[in-house]
């Protein structure tokens, strides 16, 4: 019997935008690093001058909505949830987990629709990734927030996640 020594096992890969977004999220979004410092002076900046503020939250809304049909919720979600946006893919907009009521993967509300959670642990589950769940709460969305840039609500400390980091240093 002949092996073929050509023939490749598939194993499933993360997505090209999902490894796109972890680096952009550890270049820009983590605390120390140069693109985090900087985005965050642009933003105290910003806050000054409403225009570019604007202007910033324009090109934010655009990046966002052609890569995640971003909503605008202003307190975004996507790092936790494997950069799948759950205000814009679960008809229940369930940011902490799934609501229980799927279906081979379907949602109950929408059939024509898959789970965003079922996406979620698709996208997580071939590496080492599923620890993003388990590690912490995602709150419901700050809708005080709503139709904000969440960029500048991270930057700026006004949304949950950088309510976290403040809270694990001791700052209030």
């Amino acid at each position: 019997m002949k092996s073929n020594r050509n023939t490749k096992v598939k194993r499933n890969k993360k997505p090209l935008i999902f490894q796109i977004n972890i680096l952009f999220h550890r270049y820009i979004f983590t605390e120390g690093t140069v693109g985090y410092m900087t985005f965050k002076n642009i933003y105290h900046i910003m806050e000054k001058w409403k225009s570019g503020a604007t202007v910033l939250y324009f090109f934010e809304r655009q990046i966002k909505r052609v890569l995640f049909d971003c909503q605008e919720c202003g307190d975004c979600a996507l790092f936790e949830v494997a950069y799948l946006c759950p205000m814009s893919k679960c008809a229940k907009f369930q940011r902490n987990g799934p609501c229980g009521g799927t279906k081979n993967g379907m949602c109950e509300a929408d059939d024509t629709k898959r789970c965003v959670w079922s996406l979620v642990y698709e996208r997580l589950s071939p590496g080492d990734d599923m620890y993003i769940l388990l590690k912490d709460y995602v709150p419901p969305v700050d809708c005080s927030l709503s139709k904000t840039s969440s960029w500048a609500n991270f930057f700026l400390g006004r949304d949950h996640i950088s309510k976290k980091i403040a809270m694990s240093k001791g700052e209030k």
